[in-house]
């Protein structure tokens, strides 16, 4: 679960365009234990998915689940168009989306 937490952290924060600084003072947390975080070093626990859910504007869940999600980034260009994230879940863990049989 580690790596996964690590992938979501890291893209959020890639995304975002923060640096581990930026993040851990969101948090209210150090550099240090963000970075613990961020490894696996340190367990996530729900007051820090929970601090990440509304940083991040994603479900608690995603934080707290070991399954891996694909996200999607309407940049809303358009005048009718709403920007922000949208998010979809890899139900089939492991199995091609294409053909969740195989």
């Amino acid at each position: 679960m580690a790596e996964n937490v690590y992938n979501k952290l890291l893209g959020l924060k890639i995304f975002k365009n923060w640096e581990d600084k930026d993040v851990a003072t969101e948090l209210e947390i150090t550099v240090d234990e963000y970075k613990d975080l961020e490894t696996g070093k340190t367990k996530m626990n729900i007051d820090i998915a929970k601090k990440l859910s509304d940083l991040y504007q994603v479900p608690v869940e995603y934080f707290m689940s070991n399954e891996v999600s694909v996200f999607h980034y309407n940049h809303g260009t358009a005048s009718n168009s709403n920007s922000g994230l949208i998010q979809t879940y890899n139900n089939y863990k492991g199995k091609s989306s294409e053909n969740p049989e195989n």
